[in-house]
Formats: C-alpha cells, structure tokens, sequence
C-alpha cells in the first residue's frame, strides 16, 4: 500500500498525511519503515484519527517520537476545524463499522451528508463512507490508498466506488490473495490508488486494432419470418369486394387473404387489383397465390429486398398455410437496423483492413480524422475514423473497393446515418421517390446489393 502511495510523489517532513482509522497504527508503522529504508526520504507530517480510546492511546505510545497529531474523534463527523485543509497523502485500512450498530440520530447524520447511502438503507459499507470523505480532504496533487472488502465493488451502494474509478486518476487496483497475502481477512480484499495529480499520466494500455477487430460480432442474420406481420388480416369469402377495399384503405393495408368459412385461405386481395374491379364478392374476385407472391419464411434479405422492389408487398408461407405478410413498410422495423448494423461494421473493418495494407497512406490523402486519442489508451488511429472518412481515405489512397455496380460508397453512409439515428430506411411505399433523400425499396434493394458485394470483395482481397 505504502509503495503504492508514494510511487509517483515522494514523502518529505513538509508534507502531510492523514491516517483515517488509524487503530493501532499499522499504517503510520508502515510508512515510517519505509521511510528508513529509504535513506533519502522524510516521514511526513502525519494526522491521524481513531474513535478508539484505547487503540489510540496505543498508537501514540507507539509513535511518540514522531511527528503525528493524534485525535480521538469519529472521522466520519463533520470535520469542520481540521488543522489542514487538504493533505498531500492518505492512507487507510479503515475500521469495519455495523451500519446496525449506530443510533438512529448518526444514520440520519451520515445519510445526509454521504453521497455513497441513504437513510432507509439496511447495510452500509463503512469503507466507502471513509473513501468518501477521504476523497474530499485530497489535496490538488494528492495520492491516495485504501485497503478495502473487494464485495464493496458489487454492494448495492458500491457504484460510488465505480463513479470514483471513473472520475479520479486511478493509480491501482490490485485484488489480495486472501490465503497468502492477506489470511486474516474474513472476506477478499482490493487495494486501491487514487490520484489527484493533473501532470501523471498511467501507463498506457496496449490496443490492438485488429486483435479487436476479429472480436466483435457476427453478422446478425435475419429471414423473412423476422421481418413479417402475423397473423395475416382476413376477410371473409361472402364479404362484399367493394368493404374489403375500404377496410384497407380505412387499414392502410397492401393486401389481405380471403377465407371461406372453415377459415381456409383461398386467395388474396390487394388494394391495386380493387382499385379497377370492385363488384361482386371478396372470394370471386380474390386472386390466386403465385409464386412472385410467396416467399418462404426463411428467404434471405437480399431476396427479400428485390421481391419487395418489384412488388408492394409479399406473402410468407404456402397457398395452404400463410404465416404472414412482408410489405415496404416492415422494411423500417428493428431487426433489419440490427442486420444493416453488423454488415455496415463488417465494411468499416474491410476498409480499415484494406487501407493498412498501403504504405504511406496517411500522405496520400487530405483527410483529418476528427476525433482525439482517447487518454491513456494507445490508439490505432484508423480505428477512431468515421465511415465516411474511411471511404474518403479509401477513395484517396485506391483502396476503395469497386464491384462495378451502380451505387456508391456514400449511399451506404447514408444508410449508416438512417441506422445510428433509427431514421425510416424506406420514406415511401411508392415506386418512385417524390424528394432528393427519400430512399425507396428500389433504392435500398441496390445499395444492400452494393453493401454486400463491397464486403465481398474486401474479403477477397484480404
């Protein structure tokens, strides 16, 4: 713990340390045998606090010689007139205090000033309640170390420990082993660092790009009977044709089955084929399932994609047993987003993979990757870069892939902008588009086409 405390900024006579329950004096011990060995350092001024008279009284008999003000006083009271205001060290194994113990007046105390519990809490960790108020006396350039019970990480206060690793420069983490180095615990122990300095910078950790790269998911394969509606809506076989077409228009349905009375299907009715014959009823004029209607329930995207291109909308299942019903509009649901996510993710490795593979790119291209290298992380900069600054890299350095189709790589960033944000991917259920950016199911049916063949031939070349 001491050599932890003191690896980054070194103890002299004119710094100061606080010992938050310092018992016996164990941590005051330990910092005074390191400071001997090392003939060059300095004990620095100590403060230490301990409830217990009697573990007090011990310490100071134990520490007489040395420069450390000893006070009898809880250290989680209200130290309002502390002889310094912040300190250059603290270290602490801090006392175990039974939340259950305390009277009802000190709960309501600590529940209104700790930020780590709240009044109508049943168990407290008292260790983070020490780190809690340990924290607030840290000097600017302080370093702190704490022993504490490794289940305060998972308690259902523990989240302030997490906020703390998150939010402070973390020095060290580093679990005992409770049979070797630590056997008189009754539960494992962490020891943790702490560090306010603004200048010390933690090693830096390693980043393989492409190790990580290979790591991430697969591609999120759907089918048809993701995609669909069911049940089918139904109408029945005696219904008047000219009902069925208002109930669809009323629906803002494409198509709907016609059932006899067994609830059998014998046919279809689509709002195009009612819009010129509406006479008679919904069975004489239902038209037969065909095969550019139907499409199995385990049909792939791509052909899901140039059916839906042709056609407004898809049957699932057999003439006998329609399971349901694929229009433009279930083009727009979740698991398409998931499907185009993972394959747009497959295209930024491909290129990523494609540019490292020519040398000097970086001079080749006028291309500033916008975002910064995360602190402390070694960053492989390719694996900061957008999609669209990968396909500007691409294109500058000839590493773009080009399968010869009529697309380009800027509509599948267009599709990635439409998939982040969870925008529409298809603006209209008609054929053609009434605006520059309304993308329709022809349009989708091409860039997926695009989408994969670019990934394709980045597989191939790698």
């Amino acid at each position: 713990m001491v050599e932890l405390l003191f690896q980054d900024s070194n103890p002299y006579g004119f710094k100061s340390i606080l010992y938050p329950g310092c018992g016996k004096g164990e941590t005051i011990d330990a910092v005074q045998r390191y400071c001997t060995q090392k003939s060059t350092y300095e004990m620095p001024k100590g403060y230490a606090f301990e409830q217990n008279k009697e573990l007090l009284e011990e310490a100071k008999e134990r520490f007489s010689e040395e420069s450390v003000e000893f006070y009898q006083q809880d250290f989680l009271s209200n130290l309002s007139e502390l002889p310094v205001a912040e300190f250059d060290f603290i270290l602490s194994n801090p006392p175990t205090v039974p939340w259950e113990a305390l009277s009802a007046e000190k709960r309501a105390d600590y529940a209104q000033r700790f930020t780590t519990i709240t009044e109508g809490q049943t168990t407290v960790p008292s260790d983070l309640m020490f780190l809690e108020q340990a924290l607030g006396l840290l000097g600017t350039d302080g370093e702190l170390v704490f022993l504490m019970p490794e289940t305060d990480i998972v308690a259902e206060n523990g989240e302030f420990l997490n906020r703390q690793l998150g939010t402070h420069n973390v020095t060290g983490v580093e679990t005992l082993d409770p049979d070797t180095e630590f056997p008189e615990a009754a539960v494992s122990h962490i020891i943790v660092g702490f560090s306010n300095s603004s200048v010390r910078e933690a090693a830096p950790l390693p980043f393989d790009a492409i190790e990580h790269e290979a790591k991430l998911p697969e591609i999120f394969e759907i089918t048809a009977s993701d995609l669909m509606t069911s049940p089918v809506d139904t109408v029945p076989y005696e219904k008047a044709a000219a009902t069925a077409y208002i109930e669809l228009i009323k629906n803002d349905y494409d198509a709907t089955v016609v059932v006899d009375s067994a609830g059998t299907s014998c046919g279809y009715l689509s709002r195009a084929m009612l819009h010129t014959r509406t006479e008679g009823s919904a069975g004489e004029v239902a038209a037969e399932f065909t095969p550019d209607v139907l499409l199995a329930p385990d049909t792939s995207v791509e052909t899901m994609l140039s059916r839906l291109n042709e056609n407004r909308f898809q049957f699932i299942g057999t003439p006998e047993n329609i399971r349901g019903i694929l229009t433009r509009f279930n083009l727009n649901k979740m698991r398409l987003y998931l499907h185009l996510f993972t394959k747009i993710a497959k295209l930024e490795y491909g290129l990523r993979a494609a540019i490292r593979e020519v040398d000097g790119w970086e001079s080749q291209t006028e291309t500033t990757i916008s975002s910064t290298a995360k602190r402390h992380l070694v960053q492989d900069q390719l694996s900061l870069a957008t999609l669209g600054e990968l396909i500007d890299i691409a294109e500058d350095t000839g590493a773009a892939p080009n399968p010869g189709l009529d697309c380009e790589l800027d509509d599948v960033d267009d599709i990635r902008n439409d998939v982040s944000h969870y925008n529409p991917l298809v603006y209209t259920m008609a054929s053609e588009s009434s605006g520059q950016h309304e993308r329709t199911a022809m349009q989708l049916h091409q860039q997926y086409e695009f989408l994969d063949a670019c990934i394709t031939q980045l597989d191939t070349e790698e």
